[in-house]
């Protein structure tokens, strides 16, 4: 049985990469007013003309500029390293080998795990 699709997290409506669009237009509104640099200062007001060149930052583009990741966030990017990962150990064994397909590469390479996890395990000769 195959695993279900991964479902991206929409639950407020708005999705990963209409965030990540959003925050690149932001950011770089944010890099015109101030000659193609971004520097926030922590802890800086608007009502004190902190931000961005002396220029007040609204409270939306503040928060949208200083969020720190989240759990979704580490487990994409964990995902992401292990994908990375794998794909290489697949093509290193795909190009050493001369096979003709990346999928006969992947199956090679899981069938050896399996077989190196029965050793160690005692399970077979």
């Amino acid at each position: 049985m195959c695993p279900p699709p991964l479902v991206e997290d929409v639950s407020d409506g708005v999705t990963r990469s209409e965030r990540a669009s959003e925050r690149s237009r932001l950011l770089g509104e944010v890099a015109a007013t101030n000659g193609g640099a971004i520097g926030l200062e922590v802890g800086s007001d608007d009502r004190d003309g902190g931000g961005v060149a002396g220029q007040p930052i609204s409270t939306p583009e503040r928060e949208l500029l200083t969020q720190g990741a989240g759990e979704i966030d580490f487990v994409r990017t964990a995902l992401e390293e292990t994908t990375a990962v794998a794909y290489e150990e697949i093509r290193e064994v795909w190009k050493r080998r001369a096979l003709p397909e990346l999928r006969t590469a992947a199956f090679l390479v899981a069938i050896e795990r399996v077989g190196n996890c029965y050793v160690s395990q005692g399970i077979f000769p």
